[in-house]
């Protein structure tokens, strides 16, 4: 804390690479000191996201080496990363090796800082790369305060969701074993794309038989003794059997697996109609609606809590090739 006070006090600027993630670290141990820092003015250079802007959005997530190779630098040894691979925590590697390691960071870092001023300043775009540091700086502050769940309340409004789930995935199946052959090999799936192409418009299917097992005369092998005695040998066999379906009206070509699409227009446009089959189409909808809400927004969620109870997302300056910002862990944007 003493140490981070220190460098915070005694600068206005702050250069690094990827730096959100060192800004972040210093909230750790120096949150007051960081907030003072930023309220006295203090302005950050992350050469990361300055290549990005130079590249014109083209080169996302530029690494440091790469960017210290562009303006004359030179390659640090990669022994550290083989620590770090074989999963020595930083901590606990010499430090002999690992400083000289991290100086050099440092020397490239500055290197590239450098070379990019004054190419950012050739090209007038100081404006736009100090717009982008503002906002690296409120991006700090967004994550670092973070999203709160309501772990209680997402668990009951989940169990709530999966008892209709349940439901909806008890009465499609009825449809499937309605519909599709009792010979069928795999298990019945609501998620199974061929299996739906099958219930609906039908189609071939992999079935399974018994057929008798034959001894090298061609004759059926009797079991002799057992409680199958007297019974015929058989082993199941797999054969492609014609499936009816419910006869709807396909919606497009068939596809390279053979089957017809059953994405959710094509749903829609059966369950306009008031048969059966528009009924099992709007419940596939719902299913399949939420299936996602409970993996992604409740289980996944829940999965992203940290141990100060909230969800502290990420936010990318160089993930996309129209300069938008991106979240992830979760996509706090979409949410």
């Amino acid at each position: 804390e003493t140490v981070t006070s220190e460098v915070l006090n005694e600068t206005h600027m702050l250069v690094g690479h990827n730096i959100k993630f060192d800004l972040l670290h210093m909230r750790n141990f120096a949150n007051a000191a960081y907030m003072d820092w930023v309220k006295g003015g203090g302005i950050v250079w992350d050469t990361q996201i300055v290549e990005y802007l130079l590249s014109g959005q083209s080169k996302m997530y530029p690494t440091l080496d790469y960017c210290s190779e562009k303006y004359g630098g030179t390659l640090k040894d990669d022994k550290i990363k083989e620590y770090w691979a074989n999963g020595i925590d930083t901590g606990d590697i010499p430090q002999s090796e690992l400083l000289p390691y991290l100086n050099h960071d440092v020397d490239n870092t500055d290197l590239v800082f450098q070379a990019q001023w004054e190419l950012v300043d050739s090209l007038g775009m100081l404006p736009l790369v100090m717009t982008q540091m503002d906002a690296l700086l409120a991006l700090v502050e967004m994550e670092w305060n973070g999203l709160v769940l309501d772990i209680m309340g997402a668990t009951s409004k989940q169990v709530t969701l999966e008892d209709r789930l349940y439901t909806l995935e008890k009465e499609i199946l009825a449809a499937m074993e309605r519909y599709l052959p009792k010979t069928l090999k795999a298990k019945l799936n609501p998620s199974s794309p061929r299996q739906l192409s099958a219930l609906f418009f039908g189609g071939k299917l992999k079935c399974r038989k018994p057929t008798p097992v034959l001894d090298g005369d061609g004759q059926p092998i009797i079991y002799k003794s057992g409680i199958k005695k007297g019974m015929q040998k058989t082993k199941l066999e797999d054969y492609n059997c014609d499936v009816k379906g419910m006869g709807c009206e396909p919606q497009g070509d068939k596809g390279k697996g053979g089957d017809y699409s059953t994405d959710d227009d094509v749903l829609k446009v059966l369950a306009r109609t008031s048969s059966y089959a528009g009924d099992v189409a709007k419940m596939m909808m719902e299913y399949r609606m939420l299936s996602k809400d409970i993996s992604t927004y409740y289980i996944g969620m829940r999965a992203l809590v940290f141990p100060d109870g909230m969800i502290h997302p990420n936010f990318n300056q160089c993930s996309t090739g129209t300069g938008r910002l991106s979240s992830s862990s979760p996509n706090a944007q979409n949410v």
